[in-house]
């Protein structure tokens, strides 16, 4: 029985100071590598405010592979964890923008004539992610989780709104 306490000790000791080292992290710079494949590229900045709360900044770019179309998004998010900063079950609400650009090609067969015409615009949206962020005393860090957002927008005098999933997988770096 003595044996059995003295482990049990000695694991609360040794999960103790693995969450200690966790904490003295105030930084993390993230992104999602498989988004690359699809031609997204994005980064996240946060900034710990407390022992298990965060503020955070992202932004993407995205340019699919043969449309002329451009998007630009830009993301801020309160994160609340369970353990410390930038570990353990988390909470994000977040407040999205987006804009995007494009040109639609229209062709006159009649006239042999292409006509280009561009158009833009912009999105805002409201959602929350939960999931699990992993952190190693080395500052490796992996996030996980999925959520949900209500947009609103107008794409070239096309007014749309309404709820769309949100996922969260990203790779990270705390410093």
């Amino acid at each position: 029985m003595k044996k059995l306490v003295v482990c049990m000790a000695a694991m609360a000791i040794l999960a103790g100071s693995i969450g200690v080292s966790a904490q003295t992290k105030t930084n993390m710079l993230s992104t999602n590598p498989l988004g690359i494949v699809f031609g997204v590229f994005n980064l996240e900045y946060q900034k710990a405010l407390g022992e298990k709360t965060s503020i955070g900044i992202s932004a993407m770019y995205w340019k699919p592979p043969l449309i002329k179309l451009n998007v630009l998004g830009a993301t801020l998010s309160f994160t609340i964890f369970s353990k410390s900063a930038f570990h353990g079950f988390f909470v994000k609400p977040l407040v999205d923008i987006g804009y995007a650009s494009w040109k639609i090609s229209t062709l006159d067969l009649i006239a042999g004539t292409t006509t280009e015409t561009k158009s833009s615009g912009i999105s805002f949206g409201l959602g929350a992610v939960a999931g699990y962020r992993w952190l190693w005393n080395s500052g490796f860090s992996l996030g996980l989780g999925g959520g949900v957002a209500y947009t609103l927008g107008d794409y070239g005098g096309l007014d749309f709104g309404g709820i769309s999933p949100k996922a969260l997988f990203d790779l990270g770096w705390a410093f």
